[in-house]
């Protein structure tokens, strides 16, 4: 597994053998730090040229309501022009941060193929197929 962007907030990982981008949030963010996470996925799917990712958003918290309007008017529509075309989302049982999650994924699931997971095996299961 090699490691593309760390910092106490989030982690993103390549998995080589199975062309997936791991991307893991180890507590909530900021709202620039979100941001900044967000972006270096988008980096992470040009420079390996994959667009399969699984994102861990358990730890990741409650997102603030004009970071949801900028994901789903700005970011996804880069983060697809950078090859983005399938996402694993393992989801927090809080929920209100699912509230913001299916928020995010209404728009998302337009435009990239998407399913929602409990943990992180049934996640790269399912990404390894698609």
């Amino acid at each position: 597994m090699e490691i593309f962007f760390e910092k106490d907030f989030a982690k993103i990982s390549y998995n080589s053998a199975n062309s997936i981008i791991i991307y893991q949030w180890l507590v909530p963010p900021t709202d620039l730090e979100f941001k900044h996470g967000c972006e270096q996925m988008i980096e992470a799917i040009a420079h390996f040229k994959t667009g399969k990712v699984v994102v861990d958003i358990r730890e990741q918290g409650t997102v603030a309501p004009y970071l949801l309007e900028w994901m789903t008017s700005d970011w996804i529509s880069r983060a697809v022009a950078a090859g983005y075309t399938h996402g694993a989302i393992i989801i927090p049982t809080d929920v209100f941060t699912q509230l913001s999650v299916d928020e995010i994924m209404d728009t998302v699931s337009k435009k990239v193929i998407s399913r929602n997971f409990d943990g992180m095996e049934d996640a790269v299961d399912w990404i390894k197929k698609q």
